[in-house]
């Protein structure tokens, strides 16, 4: 049987998800909460910090309906926020970092039905750490 709802759908902003990570594991990613129904992400941020003020190698890893995204693993500054995104050409699969604010919905729209958000410590990660990672996303909802 299938069942035909009738309305209008929209993109509803939902509060901003986040973490904070403690204790760090090297090398283990922290998964992002698995949305399940369409999400339309606006932004996905991370912010690095320890007691030695160092920068420290972070690799992002996105699974989009079942298609792979990841980012080389890269240094990133100490308490700098940086925002992660991908860019919208054929053939790649590379996500990047910036300090700029990027916002996907005017840079590369990236929607999915099946999301998979993970981030990762790829570095020694020094004395009180902490990996703070934000996403902000829309949900498509019936009204």
């Amino acid at each position: 049987m299938r069942i035909i709802r009738r309305g209008r759908q929209v993109w509803r902003h939902q509060e901003t998800y986040d973490i904070n990570y403690t204790p760090i594991v090297d090398s283990l990613f922290n998964n992002f909460d698995d949305p399940s129904g369409w999400k339309r992400l606006i932004a996905f941020c991370i912010l690095r910090t320890n007691t030695e003020n160092d920068a420290r190698d972070v690799h992002v890893r996105w699974t989009l309906d079942g298609f792979q995204y990841d980012s080389l693993p890269t240094s990133l500054n100490h308490n700098q926020l940086y925002y992660v995104y991908r860019i919208p050409q054929p053939f790649t699969s590379t996500l990047k970092f910036s300090t700029t604010p990027i916002n996907m919905l005017i840079n590369a729209v990236i929607m999915s039905n099946d999301a998979h958000l993970e981030s990762e410590a790829k570095t020694s990660i020094g004395t009180n750490p902490e990996h703070k990672t934000w996403l902000v996303y829309e949900e498509l909802e019936f009204t």
